[in-house]
């Protein structure tokens, strides 16, 4: 009987122990799971801007929403960052690079303009006394003249009266010398030569067409008279050009002009010959800006022996040497997107992750294809050099910032401090984790 009652004793003693720590813990263990229910692993945001991070139970300062919880957050984005799918990217063709400062292969400076005469070698034949043009031997374009050449005859009311002035003093040659000279020089200011003087005295009567000489030699480019017109001396009859030289006159903007120096050597490519390059050299750099074009003037010196150029050809000019800044990254220009003042482009601020991020850029000089970039970024980021468009486009779609966002970090950061100020009447909502920790 006295072994029972010790059995049940201890029985009981071991009852009451387990109960101890069985029923005794249960509410640590619910404060436990209250506790950790109440604060999961994440952060309380605003469903319509999800750059505001803040407390339980808080209100937006933007919007006055609630702020909603989300739970399991592996990376805080701002405003300029967001996310896409791996599918999306392979969809929309999305292709970055990292950038260098080396030169690239095609960083050559292109050039647009036009062959024209050496101005040097063009020439105006003119008329040399007052008259009517009876006949103009040269009447096309193209026509090669040279100097000493008859062109054509003109009827000179002045130039007969001299004619017979001098034929009236022949007969008083020996008594007055002095008036004879003096009708003799008369026809020389005409540019008459002594052969010509001399047929006119050897034909005892004044010529009325009198022909007309070619005081320049070269290729007529433009004419300017016609037979039958009255002119008056010193008039055009047309222009001529010694087209065994020519001239390439190319635009270049002000980015351009750092590349390009009196004497260097460039090719130049035609469009009538594609395949064809000629070498150059700049000979002129125009000293002032057009204000039109905003361009300035590059004049090469062409040789043209085989007559194969012509002026008023479109021509290329391909400058090799490119005096690249070696302290500057370089982009694509297909990576950069320009709205308005502003030149953003989309990098990757985290090369393992599909994040991508706008910033803002400071263009430099144009290489071609290509764009020094004097700040915004730097050797080594991974920047988006194919498909930045529809990188912006999935930005503006998540409502973060684009290209076309006209605010700045600082004109943003001031918007919302003033929202705060203009919201800070507003009652903050109590915090109820005391009554979930009783």
């Amino acid at each position: 009987m006295l072994k029972k009652l010790i059995t049940y004793f201890v029985f009981a003693i071991i009852g009451l122990l387990l109960g101890y720590f069985i029923f005794g813990t249960t509410s640590e263990v619910s404060d436990l799971e209250i506790n950790e229910s109440v604060n999961p692993i994440g952060k309380w945001s605003c469903s319509m801007h999800p750059q505001i991070d803040g407390e339980e139970n808080g209100v937006c300062p933007l919007c006055n929403m609630d702020l909603v919880f989300t739970s399991d957050v592996k990376e805080k984005l701002s405003s300029y960052q967001f996310r896409m799918s791996d599918d999306a990217i392979t969809l929309a063709n999305i292709q970055t690079i990292r950038v260098g400062i080396e030169p690239p292969n095609n960083s050559i400076l292109k050039l647009s303009g036009v062959i024209t005469t050496n101005k040097e070698n063009d020439a105006v034949q003119t008329t040399l006394f007052d008259g009517r043009i009876d006949k103009l031997y040269q009447n096309s374009i193209g026509e090669k003249i040279r100097k000493g050449q008859e062109i054509g005859l003109i009827y000179s009311p002045e130039l007969y009266a001299a004619q017979d002035k001098l034929l009236t003093s022949i007969s008083y040659r020996d008594t007055h010398k002095k008036l004879f000279n003096s009708a003799r020089n008369t026809l020389g200011l005409w540019k008459l030569n002594d052969k010509q003087i001399e047929e006119i005295l050897e034909a005892g009567k004044p010529i009325v067409n009198f022909p007309l000489f070619a005081d320049v030699t070269g290729t007529i480019t433009e004419i300017l008279a016609s037979e039958g017109g009255y002119y008056s001396q010193g008039d055009p009859l047309f222009k001529t050009s010694d087209l065994r030289t020519l001239w390439g006159e190319f635009d270049a903007y002000e980015s351009q002009l750092s590349f390009l120096k009196i004497g260097q050597e460039i090719d130049i490519q035609l469009t009538s010959f594609p395949n064809e390059k000629i070498n150059a050299k700049i000979t002129y750099i125009e000293p002032l800006v057009n204000k039109e074009k905003r361009t300035v003037l590059v004049r090469v010196f062409i040789k043209n022996q085989k007559g194969i150029l012509k002026p008023g050809m479109f021509a290329k000019a391909l400058v090799n040497q490119v005096n690249l800044n070696k302290e500057l990254p370089i982009l694509p220009k297909s990576a950069v997107l320009w709205t308005g003042k502003r030149s953003v482009v989309y990098k990757k601020p985290f090369s393992d992750k599909s994040i991508f991020e706008m910033v803002e850029v400071e263009l430099g000089r144009r290489l071609g294809d290509f764009y020094e970039i004097q700040s915004g970024i730097r050797e080594g980021d991974v920047i988006v050099n194919e498909g930045a468009f529809t990188i912006d486009a999935a930005a503006q779609l998540k409502g973060k910032k684009s290209m076309m966002s006209n605010k700045t970090i600082d004109s943003e950061i001031h918007h919302h401090e003033n929202m705060k100020m203009e919201l800070k009447d507003v009652p903050e909502k109590k915090d109820l984790s005391a009554h979930y920790n009783r």
